[in-house]
């Protein structure tokens, strides 16, 4: 169980207490539970007093559908899954204008063909589109999208123009933009 004691700050900080003070504040977040807060929590975490929420505007969550050493590769025209599913719950990223991006280090086999990488949901179907002719893998980013709006299941597709050629993909993720 994670704990934090709210002991009084010190006149001055040194950078000793300062790294234990961290040191219990990372221990607390990374080890919390329902045990931690048996009578819940009201209100926010974050008080608006005391860091301006509108600052986290622009900051993004990674969730990675696969990374592998090694590239994933499919000859196939049709497109095929490639990786895990991510649950996307709209309610866990607040009321306002979140987006979302795919992105995807791909490349394909032979620059005569096209990769393509096709974001997915389980309800909503074709999400986002990425598309490379490179040879060596690079980094593909769709273009910012609205997520959506029910929660279901978030895959990757893969598929290849020319099945002579490989479709090839070493990581992909969704990128989510909250509003708060």
């Amino acid at each position: 169980m994670g704990w934090l004691n709210s002991e009084k700050a010190p006149e001055k900080w040194s950078p000793a207490f300062f790294k234990m003070f961290v040191e219990r504040l990372r221990t607390a977040l990374n080890n919390i539970d329902e045990s931690n807060l048996p009578d819940g929590l009201s209100g926010g975490l974050i008080k608006a007093h005391t860091v301006s929420t509108g600052a986290l505007a622009n900051f993004s969550h990674e969730h990675s559908i696969f990374a592998q050493a090694t590239p994933y590769t499919t000859v196939s025209i049709t497109a095929v899954v490639v990786g895990t599913l991510i649950q996307w719950t709209p309610s866990n990223w607040g009321t306002g204008n979140v987006k979302i991006m795919l992105e995807v280090i791909g490349g394909v086999s032979n620059a005569t063909a096209t990769a393509t990488f096709e974001l997915w949901g389980s309800v909503s179907g074709k999400l986002a589109t990425v598309t490379t002719q490179a040879v060596s893998l690079g980094l593909l980013r769709s273009s910012v999208i609205s997520p959506p709006g029910q929660s279901e299941n978030l895959f990757l597709k893969a598929y290849t123009s020319n099945a002579t050629y490989s479709a090839q993909a070493l990581s992909a993720k969704v990128i989510i933009v909250p509003s708060y």
